[in-house]
Order: structure tokens, then C-alpha cells, then sequence
């Protein structure tokens, strides 16, 4: 939020080593922390080589480790600090090499961090969405531009009588084969004109089980597009048996 300091880590050298003071998970408000968050207020890295010669410093805590020197990296994306990355104590003083080799360790660091948030926020948008649809009453099924299946809801397996999605591959992998024979071609035929037009449609077909037998059902189909808008695969949702 650009407020708040959350403490991510420490080294294994500063936690063994250095420091005895309180390692809480939460710090404070950027307003009330010390010269290290120079960084965040110019948006740049700082170094500051004679720390005690600061005019505007505001201590340390007790049972922090002393502080000669440091240097403080802030991780900017899109004119906002995501990150800081903070080392302290260089026998020598720091200078531009130490900003280039620090600044790329927070870079790359960040980088790997929110490709795992990332990771993790699809992992769960998943599950939710798996959720959804395997709780929904209707059937529905994901496929191809062709028709072949990519995935389908357990009301589906129920409705067709199979005991499992692989069973369903087994027997049946493309959408059309659902559809008794001699309703095929119309099918065929608005599928290509949902594709066209992106409209669905509403439409009812006699369905075919696992076992050859058939029932009455309303199908409705919608194209799935990707971000660039462009069509990657059919969604057919079949409704209550009429």
C-alpha cells in the first residue's frame, strides 16, 4: 500500500550473527522508519557510508546490530516500491559496483517472487473455478474449435452415464459424438454460427448416453477467447433434461 513496512527476511548471517532484536513479521509505517527508507522517498538506491554522521537517523531498537554503513535497494514497478533489499556493515564504503550488484539481486529476487504469487493466485483461481463448475447443475464441457474435449463437469459424466472423465475420453472425445446422428449437421452448423457471430445460442438435441440410449436436453454454446480476443476454444453448457 506504499504505508507499510512487512518484514520478508533476514540473512542466516544477520539472524546468527548481528542481530538480537525483535524479528517481527510486521514493522511499521514507512513515516515512522529510519533513514533506510531514503530509498523508497527518492525511488532510487541510497548509501549512506557514515551512518552515525546522519542528522535525520532515528535510532535503532534494542539488541540491534550496530550500523557503520549500509546500502538500501528499493524494487520499483510501475512508479511503486514493491520491495526493499538492505545490506549493511561493507568493510570498505560502498559506491556504484555495490548499487549494480545489489539492485540486480533485489531485481531478479522480486521477479522470482512475484512469478510464484502469480503462480499461486492461478493455482488458486483454479480450484475456485473448478469448484463452480463441478458444483454446477448443468453440464458443461470445454472443447476445442473443432469439438474435441478438453474437459468436462462431474454433471456431464452423470448426465451421460459415464464413471469417469477418462471413461468419457474413452468413448466419447468430441462434443458432437453427444449429439444423436441425424441432428449432427445441424449442430455442426450452429456451432459454426456461434463461432461467426458470437452470439449463443439456445438450442434443444436429442443427447446420446454411454449406453445408446438418448434424452431430450437444451445445449447452449459460447466461443472462449484469449486476451488478444482471439478464439481458443467452444464452452457448451448443457441445461436441465426437458
Amino acid at each position: 500500500d506504499q504505508e507499510h513496512l512487512s518484514l520478508q527476511a533476514w540473512s542466516t548471517n544477520t539472524l546468527a550473527n548481528f542481530c538480537q532484536a525483535e524479528k517481527n513479521n510486521r514493522h511499521y509505517p514507512i513515516s515512522e522508519a529510519g533513514v533506510w527508507v531514503d530509498c523508497v522517498k527518492e525511488l532510487k538506491p541510497v548509501i549512506h557510508n557514515d551512518y552515525k554522521s546522519l542528522a535525520h537517523k532515528k535510532g535503532l531498537p534494542q539488541g540491534h546490530a550496530e550500523i557503520i554503513r549500509e546500502l538500501v535497494v528499493p524494487v520499483v514497478r510501475d512508479g511503486k516500491v514493491m520491495a526493499i533489499l538492505g545490506v549493511g556493515n561493507k568493510e570498505e564504503e560502498y559506491n556504484q559496483n555495490d548499487i549494480d550488484i545489489v539492485s540486480y539481486l533485489a531485481d531478479v529476487t522480486w521477479t522470482v517472487i512475484d512469478a510464484k504469487r502469480t503462480e499461486e493466485a492461478l493455482i488458486l483461481s483454479e480450484k475456485k473455478y473448478r469448484s463452480l463448475v463441478d458444483n454446477s447443475p448443468d453440464g458443461i464441457t470445454f472443447a476445442d474449435l473443432e469439438g474435441n474435449i478438453i474437459t468436462a463437469n462431474q454433471r456431464i459424466l452423470e448426465m451421460h452415464g459415464y464413471a469417469s472423465f477418462e471413461d468419457l475420453l474413452n468413448h466419447q472425445s468430441n462434443v458432437f459424438g453427444f449429439i444423436v446422428e441425424e441432428e449432427r449437421e445441424l449442430a455442426y452448423q450452429n456451432a459454426a454460427r456461434v463461432y461467426e457471430t458470437g452470439i449463443v445460442n439456445n438450442l434443444r438435441y436429442n443427447v446420446l448416453r454411454k449406453d445408446g440410449s438418448s434424452f431430450p436436453a437444451e445445449l447452449s454454446s459460447t466461443v472462449i477467447k484469449d486476451a488478444e480476443g482471439v478464439p481458443e476454444a467452444r464452452s457448451h453448457s448443457k441445461g436441465s433434461i426437458v
